[in-house]
C-alpha cells in the first residue's frame, strides 16, 4: 500500500470514495507539505494542486526538487488548467492529472 502526500483541498467529496482509494492519503496544503516530507520519509508520491493558499504547486515542486533527499520522489500536478500541461514537466513535475480526478485515474497511476 502506497502512502501519498496530497497537497490540495480534497478532490474527493465523500468518505466512501476516499475509503476505496488504493493508497493511504495524508492531506495537507502548501508549506506544511514540506514539513511533512521532512518529518516522514514514508511518502512514496506527492499529488499537488496547482493553486493553493500560501504556496502554489510550482513553488512546492521547486522546493521539493531543491532537496536531494526527494530527488527520486514522483510529484504529480493536479489541475483543470490544460495549459499547465506544457509547463508541468519542465517545472519539475513527474506528470499531470487533469481534473476531475477520478478513482480510475488514480488507480491507473498506481498500476
Amino acid at each position: 500500500l502506497s502512502i501519498v502526500l496530497l497537497c490540495h483541498l480534497s478532490p474527493f467529496h465523500d468518505r466512501k470514495e476516499t475509503a476505496r482509494l488504493p493508497f493511504t492519503v495524508s492531506q495537507i496544503r502548501g508549506r506544511k507539505a514540506l514539513a511533512a516530507l521532512e518529518a516522514n520519509d514514508d511518502f512514496e508520491i506527492v499529488l499537488s494542486d496547482l493553486w493553493m493558499p500560501e504556496m502554489d504547486g510550482y513553488e512546492l515542486v521547486r522546493a521539493i526538487r531543491a532537496d536531494a533527499r526527494f530527488s527520486h520522489l514522483p510529484v504529480y500536478l493536479l489541475t483543470a488548467d490544460v495549459e499547465a500541461r506544457n509547463q508541468a514537466e519542465s517545472s519539475g513535475f513527474t506528470g499531470i492529472l487533469l481534473k476531475p480526478i477520478t478513482l480510475e485515474k488514480l488507480q491507473a497511476l498506481f498500476a
